[in-house]
């Protein structure tokens, strides 16, 4: 078998799917000895059509034949390269992770960008999608056949990087502390979170809200500020900025309930460590997520973008020691069933096999 591993992630991963991506990869770079990591950023140029024609001469160049690995977020770039690969006799496996922004498009621009992100997963001889919602997104709205969709949930672990596991928490903590590990951008629902915060301290709950992740995007994250400024939250919200290691371990230790407020989420990687840790999890009944938690079985599940019904599931856990204690034991014992990212390059191994 031979694989050229198709990447523009460097670095230390910023997303669950960069996370999910590079594990592959590792995976695959110690089992298959025709592996090839293939930066695709060095031939993205302005001009998208020459991106393509790019990045296909350099996989040519390679040789002749076996097996090409593209992710979904650059298919507007490698279109184009995609069906020549295909044409060319290559075999290609395409990563859906997350679908193209589409909220703001018109009519007319979603049905062109529809068009063309089919056009481009049509290319593939295997797409792998990383929840079961995400695979009824692929057959309802893009038209793919089902027979081409793996389900490969990146819920994978490396115990290794965290340490041992935190003893279990206290009933009674003095400072509240709510953990939201996000990149700051719409549809994490960061601003949700504010206001559900705010009702909270009308309320008479005293607690603070850290979020940890990336800023995606600076107009919502300046919005998002001026608001927390307006409600007077400026003390109680804080943003660490990215974090990683044993920062984020101490982030996850330290916090009292881990919410996770998207407005839409393909599935989800914090609240699969948020588990780990054995904090209790509120988060959005949206897209992927339901796979993760069960409503009131390990977590709390609230309509996405409904701040009253996210402040009213927080103060369920601020008020009730043995609900908040329930949950996250549940949480933690969900964890176990997590494989090893080992586990998960193994289970995408295996379907590139079929691909032979």
């Amino acid at each position: 078998m031979r694989i050229i591993f198709s990447s523009d992630y460097r670095g230390s991963p910023r997303t669950g799917g960069q996370l999910f991506h590079i594990e592959v990869a590792r995976y695959l770079a110690n089992r298959v000895a025709a592996f090839q990591y293939m930066d695709v950023r060095r031939c993205i140029t302005p001009d998208k059509l020459r991106t393509s024609l790019k990045y296909f001469w350099r996989v040519l160049r390679t040789g002749r034949g076996g097996i090409v690995v593209l992710d979904s977020h650059l298919y507007d770039h490698l279109l184009l390269c995609a069906w020549l690969l295909k044409i060319f006799g290559y075999r290609l496996v395409t990563f859906v992770q997350a679908f193209p922004q589409t909220d703001q498009l018109t009519d007319f621009r979603l049905r062109v960008h529809r068009w063309v992100f089919c056009l481009f997963l049509s290319a593939s001889d295997l797409v792998v999608a990383n929840s079961q919602y995400t695979r009824r997104v692929l057959k309802t709205f893009y038209g793919l056949d089902s027979g081409m969709i793996a389900v490969i949930p990146p819920v994978g672990q490396d115990w290794s990087q965290w340490g041992p596991l935190p003893a279990s928490q206290p009933s009674e903590q003095p400072h509240i502390t709510i953990l939201n590990v996000a990149n700051t951008q719409p549809k994490k629902g960061q601003r949700i979170l504010v206001e559900a915060l705010d009702i909270l301290h009308q309320r008479g709950h005293n607690a603070c809200v850290q979020i940890a992740g990336s800023v995606k995007d600076q107009v919502y994250y300046r919005d998002l500020k001026q608001i927390i400024h307006q409600k007077g939250l400026t003390e109680s919200i804080q943003f660490p900025g990215f974090l990683e290691g044993e920062a984020l371990a101490q982030a996850y230790q330290r916090s009292t309930i881990f919410v996770h407020p998207s407005l839409w989420e393909e599935l989800g990687l914090a609240v699969a460590e948020a588990q780990r840790w054995g904090l209790p999890i509120v988060a959005s009944n949206v897209g992927g997520i339901p796979e993760l938690v069960t409503d009131e079985v390990d977590g709390l599940l609230v309509p996405p973008g409904d701040a009253v019904a996210l402040a009213d599931a927080i103060e369920r856990l601020l008020t009730d020691d043995r609900l908040r204690e329930r949950l996250a034991a549940e949480a933690r014992e969900r964890s176990l069933s997590h494989r090893s990212w080992d586990d998960v390059g193994a289970e995408f191994y295996d379907a590139l096999l079929n691909l032979e």
